[in-house]
């Protein structure tokens, strides 16, 4: 009826209890048809009864509850395949993780980086910067020259010094790791 009062809490409160034990069967049912995923359906249907409590007061007397619950789960069924949608993407766009590495590998790499590290630490600033922008940021020599405020051929001898003195440190480790292997 137009215009019919929503009901007093205490009586919708009375109403719940018989009202979730009616109808729980027929909303999972209804999510379920309405193509929530079967590992969701439970966890939906409650979110459905969470949401009539929540709107018990605002069921008219006249009303059908079979058909107000039903809308709430086409609702909450709609936001939950959505849910489940957006989880499948980003499951599908994420890096797969990486296989664990071997412990010798680790220390490997861990022990590069420290050479890497000691050999950044020894050269001069000006070096170091051209380094970082270059070798590690991909700038071009125009962006570095413009970056540290010094011209192109700068940039293109340091990055040569850079180079060679890199070179000369990878020949000593490799020396040194051939020793240590022989």
């Amino acid at each position: 009826m137009p215009g019919a009062q929503p009901q007093s809490d205490a009586r919708m409160a009375d109403r719940y209890p018989a009202m979730f034990r009616a109808h729980y069967g027929k909303v999972v049912r209804w999510l379920t048809v309405l193509g929530v995923h079967r590992a969701d359906v439970d966890d939906v249907a409650q979110e459905v009864f969470i949401v009539a409590h929540r709107k018990l007061d605002q069921l008219r007397p006249d009303a059908s509850v079979t058909g107000w619950l039903l809308g709430i789960s086409r609702r909450v069924g709609a936001t939950a395949r959505r849910t489940r949608a957006r989880a499948r993407v980003r499951e599908t766009q994420a890096d797969r993780p990486q296989p664990a590495l071997d412990p010798e590998t680790v220390a490997m790499r861990s022990e590069a980086a420290q050479v890497l590290h000691e050999f950044l630490i020894s050269l001069p600033e000006e070096q170091r910067l051209v380094f970082a922008l270059y070798e590690m940021d991909g700038a071009n020599a125009t962006e570095v020259a413009e970056a540290l405020g010094v011209s192109r051929n700068t940039v293109h001898s340091r990055i040569r010094l850079i180079r060679e003195k890199l070179g000369r440190v990878v020949a000593r480790e490799r020396a040194r790791v051939g020793r240590a292997d022989a």
